[in-house]
């Protein structure tokens, strides 16, 4: 059994697959979530394991620790274990978002690459620092277990230096200084549902996938491969997020230091409480979407932006690829779920030839083509399987 540990900011979750000599069965024997951003009191614990009643309750706030050591002993003691005992564990896959430079494939953890995964967070603050407790607290609970970064950069290694380069002095550049793009888990595994929902080759595959989450990311992928994207050095870049202000200006933040802002503010504010959440006090898409239908003006405004930062990055991709697309897909919390998002993005490429059925796209469920029949770019929305996608990476190492 491969164990997968998906260490975000304020929710955690895990997956324990079944593997074979060269394969990973496709749906989780055992999942488990937890949500650390409930209250300061307590946080939600969702257990679901194959053939038992799943478990949903809220426990008092302990360190993570503990936490995650009570959620994952819960696959082997209980009503909801499915193995024996931890020993079945034979490797613990991880996501990592910053890899930098140096990690562009899936790489057995060492002292060293932990040391180098925490020498990268403070590229990307809000994920490497939970991604390196996350295996930290594993090497306590299953400390003879290899374990295995898959780096959410890796995808993006194949973008070409045009699509990688900034225009900046050639010393920064040197530095490592360039677009990494992040979500290459997510877009990755959206490319081969793709393959399989489009009846294609993935090597001969041509798409846009979006991932609308807190953190968002467009990519466009072409021959299979990651060509373009819309996050950068960091994943600040790119679209407005939910407390992330996406590309703005950078003349804003030398006119903020000289306000006598320290960069430590600036940070912050850009990451923490900027994007959805300045414009109209929730990161949250659906309550954004719930107080847009009350008549908010703050809300219909950051859904109008929201709406234009997508379309103008979709547009943007669809022009550099500069060959067919095969399909736009959506994935991802807000692309996975709100309707209202992808209708209204999709209404303004009509005359592109991407057609969107308003009736299929209303209707729930994943992995389906939301277009009219004749749509010549198909539109689909796909649920993105990051835990799975990490499994396979992680078969064959360690």
């Amino acid at each position: 059994m491969i164990l997968v540990l998906n260490a975000g900011s304020s929710t955690w979750k895990c997956a324990l697959f079944k593997i074979g000599a060269d394969t990973v069965e496709i749906d989780p024997a055992w999942e488990g979530f937890l949500d650390f951003g409930q209250s300061k009191e307590t946080l939600l614990m969702r257990v679901t394991a194959r053939g038992k009643a799943p478990l949903s309750k809220e426990i008092p706030s302990k360190q993570r620790k503990s936490a995650v050591q009570d959620l994952i002993s819960t696959a082997w003691q209980g009503n909801n274990a499915v193995i024996a005992s931890p020993e079945e564990i034979t490797k613990i896959g991880h996501r990592v978002v910053h890899g930098g430079e140096k990690f562009v494939e899936p790489t057995l953890v060492t002292k060293d690459v932990k040391e180098a995964i925490r020498s990268l967070s403070e590229l990307a603050p809000l994920h490497n620092p939970s991604n390196l407790e996350g295996i930290e607290i594993m090497e306590a609970l299953l400390p003879s277990c290899p374990q295995i970064a898959v780096f959410d950069t890796a995808f993006h290694r194949t973008m070409p230096e045009a699509a990688q380069t900034y225009a900046i002095p050639l010393e920064w550049r040197k530095e490592g200084i360039r677009r990494y793009g992040f979500h290459g888990i997510s877009h990755a595994y959206c490319a081969k549902r793709a393959a399989e929902l489009l009846g294609k080759e993935l090597y001969n595959l041509n798409l846009i996938t979006c991932h609308l989450g807190n953190g968002s990311s467009l990519t466009a992928i072409r021959q299979g491969k990651s060509f373009a994207t819309t996050m950068g050095f960091t994943p600040m870049e790119g679209m407005v997020m939910g407390t992330r202000s996406g590309t703005v200006d950078p003349g804003i933040i030398f006119h903020l230091l000289k306000e006598k802002k320290t960069s430590e503010e600036l940070e912050k504010a850009f990451n923490n409480a900027s994007g959805l959440k300045a414009l109209c006090g929730t990161a949250d898409m659906r309550d954004l979407l719930a107080m847009k239908k009350q008549g908010s003006t703050e809300a219909q405004l950051a859904f109008d932006i929201y709406i234009h930062q997508l379309c103008w990055h979709i547009g943007a991709l669809l022009g550099c690829m500069s060959v067919r697309t095969d399909a736009l897909v959506f994935a991802g919390g807000i692309g996975e779920n709100a309707a209202d998002i992808r209708l209204a993005a999709c209404e303004r490429f009509k005359t592109f030839g991407m057609e969107i059925d308003p009736e299929r796209n209303g209707r729930g469920g994943i992995d389906r083509e939301l277009s009219v029949p004749g749509s010549r770019i198909p539109i689909l929305v796909i649920k993105t399987r990051e835990e799975l996608e990490i499994a396979r990476a992680s078969l064959g190492i360690g």
